[in-house]
């Protein structure tokens, strides 16, 4: 299986051979001969030469939407953290349409732990339709104090599902990168490797795609999402959920209030506990409910904390970042079929 290069901007493929030390035509794209020049977003296999299964793994990566998603993903989280990415979403994510009535939602799904993390999505959704039950109006709103803390309650509910949901999404990350493998490509007859090429340039990302298997769950994760920049990205969980909207449709953009107040919460908390030293590779999921239907939202750590953290570390700018984060997931999933 050949490793994927993919860059942001056009490269020079004979001086990033020459930098590497390595022998010139070992960069191949679908199109005859060896390219001279990386084209922005598009993907090169490195090898000696294609075969028909090298063919096919560039042929569906190549489709504009998922060679641009993946270039940004693998641009702002790397290779290694791109593969466990989509290994671990293709776990949750569905394959056919269904409810996600967190009480009826069901998926086929192969692992124990996965069925865990799937079920800390459904607990997140369950928090978030909680959340709105308790800050309506007319839920008991009012004078007393009961109000004041069924609403403080929900808030520390919903909290509370999304820190798990992070807990096992972040172990179900550990547990991909593990298994992958050490991936050196026998790149030339005299079985020349070549480990580490443009695995630390900002120029370019390398995805060590070991199967068509792995490269059919790049592809479908980044058809499903929508990159917004720095870190952050969003995929559609597969439902509209219609029945949900129209029994909340009254009281205020509450999805919008909801996710806000979660996230703004968490990253604060994140920031106080130095989380931003960790690195872009240490990701951040959580449930959305927009207008349009569930989200996941997916960041990385340093750059989402970077968010709370301009000036003076408020729990207002955090508010001020995550409310354009909503707002850019509902927008794009407005736009969905």
């Amino acid at each position: 299986m050949p490793s994927i290069l993919l860059a942001e901007t056009p490269l020079d493929t004979r001086q990033l051979l020459r930098n590497a030390r390595a022998p010139d035509g070992l960069i191949h794209g679908l199109e005859p001969g060896c390219p001279t020049t990386l084209r922005p977003c598009t993907p090169y296999a490195l090898c000696e030469a294609l075969d028909a299964t090298d063919r096919a793994i560039l042929s569906d990566l190549s489709q504009p939407t998922v060679a641009q998603t993946l270039t940004n993903l693998s641009g702002a989280y790397g290779g290694e953290t791109t593969l466990a990415l989509a290994e671990v979403l293709e776990g949750v994510l569905p394959t056919e349409s269904w409810t996600s009535n967190y009480a009826s939602a069901t998926i086929g799904l192969t692992s124990a732990r996965l069925d865990m993390l799937f079920g800390a999505i459904q607990t997140s959704q369950r928090a978030i339709l909680d959340y709105h039950q308790a800050t309506r109006p007319g839920s008991g709103s009012g004078s007393g104090s009961g109000s004041g803390s069924g609403r403080a309650a929900a808030r520390q509910a919903l909290i509370r599902a999304n820190e798990n949901l992070n807990h096992l999404f972040r172990h179900e990350m550990g547990v991909a990168r593990r298994h992958l493998p050490p991936r050196y490509r026998k790149l030339s007859s005299n079985e020349q490797r070549l480990a580490d090429l443009v695995r630390h340039t900002r120029k370019a990302s390398r995805l060590d795609v070991a199967s068509l298997v792995e490269s059919g769950q790049l592809g479908r994760v980044a058809r499903r999402a929508k990159y917004f920049g720095k870190g952050f990205m969003a995929l559609d969980f597969g439902s509209r959920v219609h029945d949900v909207q129209a029994e909340y449709e009254s009281g205020g953009d509450w999805r919008r209030k909801a996710f806000i107040e979660s996230t703004s919460f968490a990253v604060t908390a994140l920031v106080g506990a130095g989380a931003t030293s960790v690195g872009a590779d240490v990701l951040l999921l959580l449930v959305a409910a927009t207008p349009a239907g569930w989200a996941l939202i997916v960041g990385g750590l340093a750059t989402a904390a970077a968010i709370a953290s301009i000036s003076s570390g408020t729990d207002s700018l955090a508010h001020s970042g995550f409310s354009w984060a909503y707002d850019q997931t509902a927008t794009w999933m407005r736009g969905r079929p």
